[in-house]
């Protein structure tokens, strides 16, 4: 009985030991989602952005700012390993061959005239504005993810591996390309016209529409609310 219960003491000592490494670890590589951090940080300004490109494993919080900037607050190791370049209006992050933190850290942008997102790794996209635009352009793959909340004439999205769009709001025109495993969710996003072009695994959720064409193979799911214009849908067997 003693025996025992020296190996259970043991056991929840370890316990406790490996939960206070993590906490120790956690704090030392994450900033905290309510804002408050007193550590270092770097800040870039820009006339304007129009593109962003990354692949980055990275959370990403957008906002609309009438001056363009990228805010990088972490530790100055990660800060250290973050790679921000920029040519008229494009916009490209990275990180260097020696990134080595497994936790998705997270930095700022603000921009003011976005027509183009290209994402890929594990990156995370999270808009807290609405955008108002003419024409957009989504670009994902890998397992990047994105939500945004939009009104636009016209979207162009592109999903490929197991990348996720979640997106609301309005748009006139939506011309979507989903492949492989990746999902496009928009039940709440209010489209006049879609065409779509589905591949693979491909899961699409839309939400009411007036006309809807396209091509869905017999492995692919679409789905859609209302009673939409379907004689341009082609459905492969």
């Amino acid at each position: 009985m003693k025996t025992s219960n020296k190996i259970l003491s043991i056991f929840l000592s370890l316990i406790v030991f490996f939960f206070l490494i993590f906490m120790i670890y956690a704090k030392a590589n994450m900033v905290p989602y309510d804002g408050i951090y007193n550590g270092p940080e770097k800040i870039y300004q820009f006339e304007n952005i129009k593109e962003v490109h990354t692949n980055a494993p990275l959370v990403v919080f957008a906002e609309i700012s009438e001056k363009p900037y990228v805010l990088i607050k972490q530790p100055q190791e990660v800060i250290d390993e973050i790679r921000v370049k920029y040519s008229e209006g494009k916009l490209k992050v990275s990180v260097t061959d020696d990134y080595n933190f497994h936790n998705h850290n997270m930095i700022f942008i603000g921009m003011d005239s976005l027509r183009k997102l290209n994402l890929g790794g594990v990156t995370e996209f999270r808009f807290h504005d609405l955008i108002q635009v003419d024409s957009l352009d989504f670009q994902l793959e890998g397992m990047a993810e994105l939500n945004a909340e939009l009104e636009a004439n016209y979207l162009n999205a592109k999903v490929s591996g197991k990348s996720k769009i979640k997106v609301e709001g309005n748009v006139h025109e939506l011309d979507l390309d989903a492949d492989d495993a990746s999902i496009f969710t928009a039940t709440a996003l209010k489209v006049r016209k879609a065409n779509v072009e589905l591949k693979g695994f491909s899961n699409v959720r839309l939400g009411m529409l007036e006309q809807l064409s396209g091509t869905v193979p017999k492995t692919a799911n679409l789905r859609y609310e209302g009673e939409p214009n379907i004689s341009g849908l082609k459905i492969n067997e």
